[in-house]
């Protein structure tokens, strides 16, 4: 497989406008230098009248049936040699400028792949966030972040759609609070806050009594009756005041 190495000074971009086959893109073997930008591939291009415009599109096709991963994209560089202060890594960064009258979406991240049938049995993660080799003395070891502080009339860190979709959180948790010290050891979930509470799914009695194979200990609050109801093994109880 031939290459084309892309080895600009400084300050200077190359472009690379024919397409060969077989060709693999090798960016290294030169120096960056001080600059606040330093990308070692960068695409400059003007879309107009794309039905779909893709700054980078992996269209490759693997057929060797192996325990080898492929990986559209796979960022294993090395941050540093031991010492040094660096502000931050990102294996992938989406700063995007919108600048259009109209856009129904935006994705920073878009995950839809086409699974045949020969993938019964298969496990898919659209996200899939690991550390399994960590050493050092980390402060905070985050799976994901959000920080939903400007923009949209209403702001989601996390939306789950779809009458079959399911959430399953190992370990305690805490809502309310920016901190996991406001979590309680003993309970599975902590909720805090000093202006709100906790709302239980609200419905009438025909609908509670509707509920299939109700657990024990269901809490719902009966909007027939205007109380609080729980399960217990065998019927709803209603809980009064004494």
């Amino acid at each position: 497989m031939s290459s084309i190495v892309n080895q600009p000074p400084p300050g200077t971009v190359t472009p690379i406008t024919t397409a060969l086959t077989g060709v693999s893109f090798n960016a290294g073997g030169g120096t960056a230098g001080s600059r606040s930008t330093a990308p070692a591939y960068t695409i400059t291009r003007t879309y107009s009248g794309a039905t779909n415009a893709h700054g980078y599109s992996d269209e490759s096709t693997f057929s060797s049936a192996s325990s080898y991963a492929y990986n559209s994209f796979d960022a294993i560089p090395v941050i540093g040699t031991g010492s040094g202060t660096y502000d931050h890594y990102a294996g992938f960064q989406a700063r995007p400028t919108i600048n259009v009258g109209s856009i129904s979406q935006l994705h920073g991240f878009q995950s839809n792949p086409d699974i045949d049938a020969g993938a019964t049995g298969a496990t898919l993660r659209h996200f899939d966030a690991r550390s399994s080799s960590i050493t050092g003395a980390l402060d905070s070891n985050v799976a994901f972040y959000a920080d939903l502080t400007t923009g949209g009339t209403y702001k989601y860190s996390l939306w789950i759609s779809g009458s079959a979709a399911r959430m399953i959180h190992h370990g305690p948790g805490v809502f309310g609070s920016s901190s996991y010290s406001g979590c309680d050891a003993s309970a599975i979930l902590t909720l805090t806050s000093t202006t709100q509470g906790l709302l239980l799914p609200r419905m009438t009695t025909t609908q509670k009594n509707a509920i299939s194979s109700p657990a024990a200990g269901l809490l719902v609050y009966d909007t027939t009756l205007g109380k609080l109801c729980i399960r217990t093994a065998a019927a709803w109880e209603t809980v009064t005041s004494v």
